[in-house]
């Protein structure tokens, strides 16, 4: 998977280059943030099927990592951040804000576990 996410964003790079894609170089961070609110309607509108489409659903989200991919790389040539920093933010998060799988609290039920994920959300929010 790690190749396939590396090559996705090189991709990207090389359309943001001065030799690649006009188009995307000329993008917003704003407009980029509207398609991805678009296709995240996408994969939602296809979550609400009755049969979802393996494939459909695998395209949208797809879009969705795109988007997301291609926000942190305007960002990276914004200098505001790079993809890498992003990712590591990222982890950090998921860990802390999971400290039933991650760290030392346990949860036995779903109750609990959506009681430590709200304590440590709150907890994280306090520290930000």
């Amino acid at each position: 998977m790690s190749r396939n996410f590396d090559d996705v964003a090189k991709l990207i790079d090389k359309m943001l280059s001065k030799k690649g894609d006009v188009a995307d170089r000329s993008l917003s961070l704003s407009a980029e943030a509207d398609n991805l609110i678009e296709e995240a309607r996408e994969v939602k509108q296809e979550t609400l099927r009755r049969r979802i489409d393996a494939k459909c659903l695998k395209e949208e989200i797809g879009d969705v990592l795109w988007d997301v991919i291609l926000l942190s790389k305007i960002s990276e040539k914004k200098k505001l951040f790079t993809l890498d920093e992003m990712l590591k933010a990222l982890k950090i998060k998921i860990k802390k804000r999971n400290p039933h799988v991650f760290g030392k609290e346990k949860a036995n039920s779903l109750e609990e576990a959506v009681e430590a994920k709200r304590r440590a959300k709150k907890e994280w929010k306090a520290e930000q």
